[in-house]
């Protein structure tokens, strides 16, 4: 029964609000919790008299739903309030002096959490204080502002000029947050997550964060794919792959090379051998072009149908890529890259995939600029059913053997 009680307490405890932020850290902690015990044994007790397929004492249902009271409210007050839980601040730049700026200062000054207002921006007002807050700039300014104060979040009530957004592009701040004051225009016709400062709805321009169950079904799946496919195709397409490049071409016949991952941890990446050995010796790290040299016969017949990359499956059960992800690049064109294209460290906030929306969209000779707009497209809009949508175009691209010149 432990499951069965803890998963109706779950249930309970979420609708009654015990895991939101502002009971616990406000003072209606006791609340929440009597009521999430009380549904609880209120629910059990009806299982129990509806089904009849087990039994329990009235004494264990007073003493348990008293014992739970006091153990749960215990824990949870120790938890917050002797451990003494730091939330992290937020550093916020506010851009505009509209009424509406206004009214989200006077409400980020009456929440719990910590915000720490770093100023507004405005090419309407003067420098001086607007409700209480100092002007510090205008909107051109508004990159270098950014980076001077550490602003991790910014909150845009008036329009920006297409300049200054593309500014923000090219500018790569990791972890900024730009969330916009929505006219009703923008509410009808963008797609965007969105957040309320109490009853002040925010569009979340920037949102790359998703839920928790995404990010376990998608590890899990990662999992189960690679293994199941890594053991289907061993016998079919590796071990062939392996003895026809063993016979025709000189070299090792696994090909391992550094990758940059997630937040730009290097890992070496697996594939089958496609060039020539030493096909590098001369010329140092070149991105692959059109109708390459350095590629052998059969190699050219391997990446035609993507088949050298199937020993990538053991990167992806060692959890340094995933199935579904921007292609983890070389450390040295990562280096080149960060300094040539606006926002290209942008990717590496994501774990790098065996394939990607580049992959199926372009091919291997696809510039770096054109590749990255795909991986911040998929960066902001990722879910399962994208994932999968990309999975069954990157099935069609193997088997017809497309954007692979």
């Amino acid at each position: 029964m432990a499951l069965v009680i803890t998963f109706i307490y779950l249930l309970s405890a979420y609708f009654s609000s015990v895991y939101t932020i502002e009971e616990l850290l406000g003072s209606g902690l006791f609340e929440p919790v009597l009521k999430a015990v009380t549904i609880t044994w209120l629910i059990l007790a009806f299982v129990i008299w509806f089904y009849r397929a087990f039994t329990f004492p009235r004494i264990v249902f007073a003493g348990g739903w008293l014992l739970a009271i006091a153990f749960i409210y215990s824990w949870r007050f120790a938890s917050f309030n002797l451990l003494k839980i730091n939330l992290p601040e937020a550093r916020i730049l506010i851009v505009g002096t509209k009424p509406i700026a206004a009214d989200i200062i006077a409400k980020l000054k009456e929440s719990i959490f910590g915000y720490h207002l770093v100023g507004i921006v405005s090419d309407e007002s003067p420098e001086g204080l607007f409700a209480g807050v100092p002007v510090i700039g205008k909107t051109a300014d508004i990159v270098n502002l950014l980076e001077e104060h550490s602003v991790n979040r910014m909150i845009i009530t008036s329009s920006l000029s297409t300049k200054v957004f593309e500014k923000l592009a090219e500018s790569g701040l990791q972890n900024l947050k730009i969330e916009v004051v929505p006219d009703l225009y923008e509410i009808l016709v963008g797609k965007v997550d969105y957040n309320t400062l109490t009853d002040i709805p925010l569009l979340e321009l920037t949102s790359i964060s998703v839920k928790s169950s995404y990010v376990l079904l998608k590890r899990l799946g990662d999992i189960v794919f690679a293994a199941v496919l890594l053991t289907v195709s061993f016998p079919l397409v590796i071990l062939p792959a392996v003895i026809l490049i063993k016979l025709t071409s000189k070299g090792p016949i696994f090909f391992k090379q550094e990758r940059v991952g997630r937040e730009g941890k290097v890992f070496r990446v697996v594939k089958l051998r496609t060039m020539y050995d030493d096909a590098e010796k001369e010329t140092g790290p070149t991105l692959a072009k059109a109708k390459d040299k350095r590629i052998t016969p059969i190699g050219r017949f391997l990446r035609k149908y993507r088949l050298d990359e199937l020993p990538q499956m053991v990167n992806i059960i060692k959890g340094q890529m995933s199935f579904v992800g921007p292609r983890p690049e070389r450390p040295e064109f990562v280096g080149e890259f960060n300094e040539k294209i606006p926002g290209y460290a942008s990717r590496l906030k994501l774990q790098p995939g065996a394939t990607g929306l580049a992959q199926i969209s372009g091919n291997y000779t696809t510039d770096a600029a054109n590749k990255l707009k795909y991986d911040l497209f998929y960066l902001y809009h990722r879910s399962l059913l994208l994932d999968l949508k990309i999975i069954f175009k990157t099935i069609r691209v193997m088997i017809s053997g497309t954007g692979s010149h």
